[in-house]
């Protein structure tokens, strides 16, 4: 984990936080834009899966309406399935990103601001 150092001044201390703000907002949108990128493949998975589930029953005649639900019931769950898998994959890199970034954690903003609070109050 980085150590935060304190910044000398209220100006250092506000562009510190000002990088940080940045870095998180870009790093935000790269995983919304990966999030999208989840939907639309769910999607497609799930819309290939159902034309090929249509397509099968067409040349196998009359399939029964239990075995198509049933197979479409199981490419929805597959589908779900990805979409967990995928949705921990991102936030598992997105966590690493921001650590690479430096972003610290919640608890590091949270014990900075705690003694930046503290500072204020001593020089009253």
């Amino acid at each position: 984990m980085k150590q935060i150092e304190m910044p000398k001044n209220l100006t250092e201390l506000q562009s510190s936080l000002e990088t940080l703000g940045g870095d998180a907002l870009s790093a935000g949108r790269q995983v919304w834009l990966a999030g999208l990128g989840l939907a639309v493949t769910v999607g497609e998975t799930v819309s290939d899966t159902f034309d090929s589930l249509v397509a099968k029953g067409r040349r196998s005649g009359l399939a029964p309406v239990a075995e198509a639900e049933k197979a479409l019931a199981s490419a929805r769950r597959r589908a779900s399935r990805l979409e967990t898998k995928v949705e921990k994959a991102v936030e598992s890199r997105l966590g690493a990103l921001l650590g690479r970034l430096g972003v610290p954690t919640r608890s590091e903003v949270q014990e900075l601001t705690r003694r930046v609070e503290n500072l204020a109050q001593s020089l009253r």
